[in-house]
């Protein structure tokens, strides 16, 4: 099984002037497993692991490539914070990866709690 990663914006926090330069971007990263439904669409399975933060910015509407507020995208907010994290020890790459793992060993668990089947009777447990 493969495990697939959706990155998100939560919310964003920006300065209230003309400008409006966003100032905190709330971030989320949520691996899954990936399956295949019957209509051979790629769905979330039932194990995930989660992760999020913020990313705190010092807008400067002089800069060269600055992006009006109402003119954001996800992909481009996504972009600043990716970019931003990568300067850190705590990189997209070492959030996937953790993320990853986590999933994994919910896929795999170490130690399984089950009981064998016929193990308790049905009439049993009925009483």
């Amino acid at each position: 099984m493969a495990v697939e990663m959706k990155w998100a914006i939560a919310g964003l926090e920006y300065k209230n002037d003309a400008d409006k330069g966003v100032v905190v971007a709330k971030w989320s990263c949520t691996a899954f497993d990936a399956v295949v439904n019957e209509f051979g669409i790629t769905v979330p399975g039932t194990k995930s692991a989660f992760a999020g933060g913020e990313i705190k910015f010092e807008p400067d509407p002089s800069a060269e490539g600055y992006v009006d507020f109402d003119a954001l995208t996800e992909e481009t907010v996504l972009g600043w914070v990716k970019s931003a994290l990568n300067e850190t020890e705590e990189t997209v790459e070492v959030i996937e990866a953790h993320l990853t793992g986590k999933v994994e060993k919910q896929l795999s668990p170490e130690i399984v709690s089950a009981v064998p089947d016929g193990f308790y009777p049905a009439e049993e447990l009925a009483a």
